[in-house]
């Protein structure tokens, strides 16, 4: 008999192989959850005045080799349209969050010199394959948006992921 406070149980035959299968479910459950965590898009998403940022990538883990892919998204959510000094420009920054070396920049500057509200402009940047280790990406105005004698430079918080 084991006693838990004011609590008096009976060990019964097998109740270690119960306890067993009961603690071997619960992890196989928490893993299965950690590792959804790990294959769900990560992003991050920022909002300026009247823009607003967005970077996704595909999941936080990969492997060596396995594709990567970022999507970038412009958005004017201003009251009306807005005419640009000149054409926006934007960068999309992967740097090795080991060493701070940045690996790769793929530059955008294919948007309309205009925008309505609510027009996004969205590019998607596939066929990114990378080395082991811990990475971060940032999206960015290249330079500084400007438009109705405002100026704009833009950045979204950095997104981390990894290799393995």
């Amino acid at each position: 008999m084991v006693i838990y406070g004011k609590f008096y149980l009976r060990k019964k035959e097998g109740e270690p192989m119960r306890i067993f299968l009961v603690l071997a479910f619960c992890s196989l459950l928490l893993l299965g959850c950690s590792s959804d965590h790990a294959q769900s898009p990560v992003q991050t998403l920022q909002e300026t005045g009247d823009f607003r940022l967005k970077l996704e990538v595909n999941k936080s883990k990969f492997q060596e080799n396995e594709e990567i892919v970022l999507q970038s998204t412009f958005e004017y959510i201003g009251k009306k349209e807005i005419q640009f000094d000149r054409q926006p420009s934007f960068l999309i920054v992967i740097r090795n969050d080991d060493n701070g070396e940045i690996v790769q920049n793929v530059e955008l500057n294919d948007l309309k010199q205009s925008m309505e509200k609510g027009e996004t402009y969205t590019k998607e940047v596939k066929n990114i394959r990378l080395a082991k280790g811990k990475y971060s990406a940032t999206f960015q105005t290249l330079s500084v948006i400007s438009a109705r004698s405002h100026s704009y430079m833009l950045s979204t918080s950095p997104i981390s992921f990894s290799i393995r």
